[in-house]
């Protein structure tokens, strides 16, 4: 806790943290402190107050990152995993990169892609802001593998409140992107990139051609004839857990079948982007195998989407 025996600036510190912790409740705290035990530890250090990990589990033990609900880390700030860490499956149970899928401990994995080209995380002059072209892949490599993905906000040196972030934080949590956003003014160049993406995501997987959730092991579609199509999305509902230990995704336009994707773990969310773009036929069908799981798989989308633009 806060003590008076504290140098003046680590006290004044303290303070305004307590006041956020205890006035402002989940809201800010999910948004500010969302990776806690990653980054919260080497903040603590910098400024002196290496207790503040013990003050958040007191005054606000239900934030995201606190021991009740830890989080893990996909190892890189690149926004690349795949080529920083490795393309291996992603499990949401387990510590770790990658997680563990044996384990019995719910640990989402979470990304915090820089958004300057530069690798900085504070705001400064003649910084460059990553393109929407350089953010596709990075949303494909972190949301596509069943982790969330932390945009940055940098906080430019006015520090003023504007009132389009509580609406772009709000879209941002449709879209299951996370933010480490700090209720300050953001970098003007930060708003058109993250509008463009989120546009982006909405024209890309908000309508799907054709999709089918339940439970069981087999899932069917069919596509509509003539409809072109090269990407697929697949959702477990995380609710009961993930199950799902090994499955296939094939197609078929009458003469069997093909393999178009194949791994381990789904989870929260998978995305599959096949080789080429496809043209459905009149008996054009995919087809979702679950070969191994823990228990009846619980599927909350089997999806099967057009091109995207941008791309």
């Amino acid at each position: 806790m806060c003590t008076l025996k504290l140098p003046k600036h680590k006290s004044q510190s303290c303070g305004r943290i307590m006041e956020i912790l205890r006035r402002y409740g989940w809201t800010v705290v999910s948004i500010a402190c969302l990776y806690l035990k990653h980054k919260i530890s080497c903040f603590c250090t910098f400024i002196g107050l290496d207790g503040l990990q013990d003050l958040m589990v007191h005054l606000q033990p239900q934030a995201v990152g606190t021991p009740k609900n830890p989080t893990g880390w996909c190892g890189t700030e690149s926004g690349h995993p795949s080529k920083d860490v490795g393309p291996g499956d992603v499990w949401s149970t387990g510590s770790g990169f990658f997680g563990d899928p044996n384990s019995s401990q719910w640990m989402p994995k979470f990304c915090d892609p820089q958004l300057f080209q530069e690798h900085v995380w504070f705001w400064e002059p003649n910084l460059h802001v990553r393109t929407l072209g350089m953010m596709i892949p990075i949303y494909h490599d972190i949301v596509g593998r069943g982790m969330v993905m932390e945009l940055a906000f940098s906080i430019d040196r006015d520090g003023l409140v504007v009132i389009y972030l509580f609406f772009l934080f709000l879209l941002l949590r449709y879209l299951h992107v996370t933010s480490s956003l700090s209720l300050c003014q953001v970098d003007p160049t930060h708003e058109p990139v993250y509008k463009a993406l989120g546009a982006w995501v909405r024209s890309c997987y908000g309508t799907p051609l054709v999709e089918t959730s339940g439970s069981g092991n087999e899932f069917y579609l069919t596509v509509p004839e003539g409809a072109t199509f090269d990407r697929v999305q697949i959702q477990e509902d995380i609710v009961t857990g993930q199950r799902v230990r090994e499955y296939a995704v094939e197609v078929s336009s009458g003469a069997g079948w093909t393999s178009v994707a194949a791994a381990k773990a789904i989870g929260r969310k998978r995305i599959f982007l096949m080789n080429s773009t496809m043209t459905a036929t009149s008996n054009t069908t995919l087809r979702l195998s679950l070969s191994n799981a823990i228990a009846t798989p619980n599927i909350k989308q089997f999806a099967v989407f057009k091109p995207c633009p941008s791309e």
